[in-house]
């Protein structure tokens, strides 16, 4: 993941900071290197030969190969006429649920013809084929840390751009000068930023590359006049909770509460958890809710009381100080046209948005591609995302901070075996009590419902930085 930003971050939130949103677009690219879901399709070879249908070879019939059964589908076919093919021998290499697949369509167009015992048995004969692939167990204590990450070449001289690393965190960060006499990257800067994004060891954060935006069509009445009618069901509820720190151990590590001094339960922390469930509303009454919580931060208002109806018709009620809403994946393409074209124009570097030039998708229309963004999000303090990986890893996002600013924990591109070892670190399963967090920050969706661990404290950071 690449964060680009447009405002420098400045000091930690506070609760009187204003909403957040940002722009999430991403390229189907090389495995991503942040922790945050595709979807494999399932391919099926069926013959499709109008010819009569044959029974399924038995013990003293050879095997039709899979070969055969596809040149079988390939070949112009005749309704009134018979083709006799020689069977060819069965070959140990081919798969053989395929060919029972292949065998199964064929046989289910003459059931009528078969004997019911013969049924069964082919029933029973395809069940022993298959089998569970038994899940292979890691050895945490047998993995070793990466490879020592190589030092950085010297960084361009074009006075367009002031590179600067960071040692400890690894990260680029690269503010671009990008004004009314200069509006384009020079190409000395871009090639060292692509250089620079092709790294697996360092996270590269970019400022001033979104420039001269008209900040009219991301305003919340334009927002709300625009598209402030149509319901929209991708809302989750982060709910504000004062914690002590012994139960943040608890929930953390698993374990239970120690007695300590009353002394300690004067001190408390402020705690956001996500509530099961998506929530629907109208994106107008979204953008009233904002308004209602920025007007009691601002203490220019005591009622922090705030209702609207769901999609069913059902009124809901929330606090604004306590309850956070935040609003995710809304497709600024097809919701707010006007505001895609803007950020279409603005962003000085076209080629690395989805369908750019350096996007694998860039051979396919926008229509025949799939979906990749940009997405809009938008959340007052408290709402956060969990580890995953997007696309499970198959693709390397971008996110263009608007308003605000993000804390983000980001590993570097490596295997499978070291991704679950630096997550056994950050889900702190590793000083857990019992069992570990069943969420599945590779493969999972990171607002499903269900156990989710807490952010990660400052040992698991440091556990995981000895790998790097």
């Amino acid at each position: 993941m690449f964060p680009i930003s447009s405002i420098e971050p400045k000091g930690k939130p506070t609760s009187s900071q204003p909403a957040k949103s940002k722009v999430k677009s991403s390229a189907p690219s090389k495995a991503k290197h942040r922790p945050t879901p595709s979807q494999a399709a399932k391919s099926k070879v069926k013959s499709s030969l109008p010819s009569k249908a044959k029974p399924r070879p038995t013990a003293s019939q050879p095997a039709t190969s899979k070969h055969a059964m596809i040149e079988e589908s390939a070949s112009p076919s005749n309704r009134h006429s018979r083709i006799k093919r020689k069977p060819i021998t069965y070959e140990h290499d081919l798969d053989d649920s395929l060919i029972d697949e292949v065998a199964g369509s064929k046989r289910r167009r003459s059931e009528k013809k078969k004997p019911v015992d013969a049924q069964l048995n082919i029933g029973k004969s395809a069940k022993k084929k298959k089998s569970a692939v038994p899940i292979p167990i890691l050895d945490f204590d047998a993995i070793q840390p990466l490879d020592k990450a190589s030092p950085l070449t010297s960084f361009p001289e074009t006075g367009k751009c002031t590179w600067s690393f960071d040692n400890v965190t690894r990260v680029l960060l690269g503010q671009f000068k990008i004004d009314q006499e200069n509006q384009t990257v020079t190409e000395e800067d871009e090639t060292f930023l692509l250089k620079m994004m092709e790294r697996s060891d360092i996270a590269v954060v970019s400022e001033g590359l979104f420039y001269g935006s008209d900040t009219s069509v991301w305003d919340l009445g334009f927002i709300a006049a625009r598209s402030g009618d149509k319901m929209f069901h991708r809302f989750r509820v982060f709910e504000k909770r004062l914690m002590h720190q012994e139960n943040f151990d608890s929930m953390r590590l698993g374990i239970r509460p120690k007695p300590v001094p009353n002394v300690a339960h004067e001190q408390h922390f402020k705690h956001y958890s996500e509530m099961d469930g998506d929530t629907a509303m109208k994106i107008e009454d979204y953008v009233r809710y904002l308004h209602t919580y920025n007007s009691v931060q601002d203490q220019k208002s005591n009622d922090s009381s705030f209702s609207c109806l769901n999609s069913k018709g059902d009124e809901m009620h929330f606090d604004v100080s306590s309850q956070s809403l935040y609003m995710i994946d809304l497709d600024l393409r097809k919701l707010l046209p006007e505001t895609f074209e803007d950020f279409s124009r603005s962003f000085r570097l076209p080629s690395l948005l989805p369908g750019g030039k350096h996007c694998l998708m860039n051979a396919i229309n926008v229509e025949g591609r799939p979906f990749m963004g940009p997405n809009y999000y938008q959340t007052p303090p408290g709402g956060f995302t969990q580890f995953h990986q997007d696309g499970h890893g198959t693709v390397d996002s971008g996110h263009l901070c608007l308003e605000g600013y993000n804390e983000v924990v980001m590993l570097r591109r490596m295997d499978e075996a070291h991704k679950k070892h630096a997550l056994h670190f950050l889900k702190c399963d590793d000083r857990r009590e019992g069992s570990e967090l069943k969420y599945d920050a590779l493969y999972g969706l990171p607002h499903h419902d269900g156990e989710k661990p807490l952010w990660p404290d400052q040992q698991a950071i440091d556990k995981c930085s000895k790998f790097k």
